[in-house]
């Protein structure tokens, strides 16, 4: 069969790589010009624009949630033709985008619990986790290769599911530490900091609820286990919860920080503490913590001479964000 994986970063040529070593599938890897020299060393064949005709039986979009609109655009004006179309973005509402420009195109979304990083021009996976899909189509048609390649790979039964179960995962210490410019471990250690994450944690968790979207477990991570350690107090949390992150990514950088200090003009806090905004704005739950994130990164995005407010001020940021919860 043949593949198209659309972005070419971590994700990318990592899955890319699996789907071609593992699985023994045809993979094209879509990259922009400046990347080709790079990837020439990879098997896969690596390309800045599709020939005409093109067509593939899957094609995976693994760009960033921003750039979601610009990469479906492009594959769109280019004429490619596909059987099955993947969204592998974080956060909640891209899928929606990207289906939108291929109706009637089985569209399935996918996400990882394996966090991969590009050290020394390659992608190194770590060593637990697996992936995890769902699709509002018929299962049946999905393809073979979901269980070639030697991970993990959990079907979910909806899609809203598994982008709430992920969301989980992708909201804690993640605005937070991108504000601070500091990692998980940090925020954790510090015990205002780490009740304000909570705090936000739990506004998630009754905006699921109100919305009735079931959380699910996904590879190495009971999501569901997660969900109830809320009704726990803090204290304990924080040495359940809180060891926990510290052991599996605490001194990492997490997704949001990367892209600050990468200084990318765009942030997925839209998709990730925006989005639970919007859904509790849908069922009438108040969400004034990710609110308080969503809003103070998006401006120190918008203009990064504001960052100086907020990094490695963990106490001033903590007392502030406290305040936040306060308005209803």
């Amino acid at each position: 069969m043949s593949v198209l994986v659309v972005g070419a970063g971590a994700i990318g040529q990592w899955l890319g790589a699996l789907l071609f070593e593992k699985a023994g599938e045809s993979v094209t890897l879509l990259a922009r010009p400046r990347q080709l020299e790079s990837l020439a060393r990879l098997p896969m064949t690596s390309l800045s624009e599709l020939p005409p005709g093109a067509q593939f039986d899957d094609i995976l979009v693994t760009v960033k949630a921003f750039q979601v609109e610009e990469a479906a655009r492009q594959l769109v004006e280019s004429g490619v033709k596909t059987r099955r179309l993947w969204g592998f973005q974080n956060g909640y509402g891209s899928d929606e985008i990207l289906a939108s420009h291929f109706p009637g195109v089985w569209f399935g979304a996918m996400t990882t619990t394996i966090p991969v990083y590009i050290e020394d021009g390659k992608p190194m996976p770590g060593p637990k986790g697996g992936l995890a899909w769902a699709t509002k189509h018929e299962k049946f048609l999905a393809p073979a290769w979901l269980n070639l390649l030697g991970l993990p790979c959990f079907a979910v039964a909806r899609v809203d599911s598994l982008k709430c179960s992920k969301l989980l995962l992708n909201i804690t210490c993640n605005a937070s530490c991108a504000l601070l410019d500091m990692v998980p471990a940090q925020v954790v250690a510090h015990g205002p900091m780490f009740d304000f994450e909570l705090a936000c944690l739990r506004e998630f968790l009754a905006v699921v609820k109100a919305n009735r979207i079931p959380l699910v477990d996904l590879p190495n991570y009971s999501v569901t286990q997660m969900a109830v350690l809320q009704r726990l107090p803090n204290l304990l949390i924080r040495g359940l919860l809180g060891a926990k992150i510290t052991d599996a990514r605490g001194q990492k950088p997490p997704s949001l920080l990367v892209d600050m200090r990468a200084h990318r003009p765009h942030s997925e806090v839209d998709v990730l503490n925006g989005a639970v905004v919007a859904l509790g704005h849908r069922c009438g739950v108040p969400t004034p913590g990710n609110t308080w994130l969503h809003h103070h990164l998006k401006a120190v995005v918008k203009d990064p001479l504001q960052w100086e407010r907020y990094r490695g001020q963990i106490d001033s940021v903590a007392r502030q964000a406290l305040q936040a919860l306060k308005t209803k």
